[in-house]
């Protein structure tokens, strides 16, 4: 639940220049459960998290966004 999210958003607080050999450049995240999907976007000091994606929601199912972001994430890594 939300203790793994902050976990994992407080693992992203370790100083930029242990873990990222590019700290001018943003660090992107997926936090999943394997139902639902967050991501995180790093710069620095600051960060922002994405809405709750659920893939398997009787209401909505949000798969083509989750890849659609997936997609672009890619694009951007290739781009680096």
């Amino acid at each position: 639940g939300n203790e793994a999210y902050s976990l994992c958003i407080l693992a992203l607080f370790v100083p930029p220049q242990a873990t990222h050999p590019k700290p001018e450049q943003p660090l992107y995240g997926m936090i999943t459960n394997g139902s639902s999907y967050l991501f995180v976007k790093t710069l620095g000091k600051q960060y922002g998290i994405s809405d709750l994606f659920a893939t398997r929601s009787q209401y909505r199912n949000n798969l083509p966004e989750v890849l659609r972001i997936l997609k672009h994430l890619g694009r951007i890594m290739t781009e680096s």
